[in-house]
């Protein structure tokens, strides 16, 4: 999803560096999703359980690398959204809040199905797994566009002080960042 403003963004940012990891982290995390969503179709096609097994595994994999990415979501709210909060941008960010809900939600679904999934519920629990997976995909996507191309160009004008975003790195280094990256 990355476009002119996108790219121009990642051009302009100097010292902010933590946009700069948040950009990084979504571009992996794009990734993992591409991984869930080709997984899921070879699933989907799946008419035993057993034959889905290693589908299940790998499938389990990708949402456990989703679920390390927490982190991300803490020092964005803890950190960038709360300073953000503190300059007066308040609903772009409770906007975001709301979707990093939504989005460990399904993270959330998914694992609960794929951890429950047998032979006796195998047809349903699949259809639970691709409708959670599917929005997922498209939620975290479209969330990633939202904060990549609005909200990170909102705090790179907000923030002139090379020291507040040296605060702001301090803070999201005690939060720490995902293993995967």
């Amino acid at each position: 999803m990355e476009n002119q403003i996108f790219n121009s963004l990642k051009s302009e940012i100097t010292h902010e560096e933590i946009l700069l990891t948040f950009i990084s982290e979504h571009e992996f995390i794009i990734k993992v999703l591409n991984n869930l969503n080709l997984l899921n179709k070879k699933f989907q096609k799946l008419e035993i359980y057993e034959n889905a097994l290693n589908e299940i595994e790998l499938l389990k994999k990708e949402i456990d690398i989703l679920i390390t990415f927490e982190s991300h979501h803490q020092r964005e709210e803890k950190v960038l959204f709360f300073s953000m909060e503190e300059k007066g941008i308040i609903h772009p960010t409770k906007v975001m809040r709301w979707e990093h809900h939504e989005i460990r939600q399904y993270t959330n679904d998914i694992k609960f199905f794929l951890d429950n999934i047998n032979n006796e519920n195998f047809i349903l629990k699949k259809r639970d797994i691709n409708f959670a997976i599917e929005q997922l995909v498209l939620d975290l996507e479209e969330h990633i566009y939202k904060e990549n191309n609005i909200l990170y160009s909102m705090a790179v004008n907000l923030f002139f002080d090379k020291k507040e975003w040296e605060k702001m790195k301090y803070e999201c280094d005690k939060i720490g960042y995902p293993k995967y990256i």
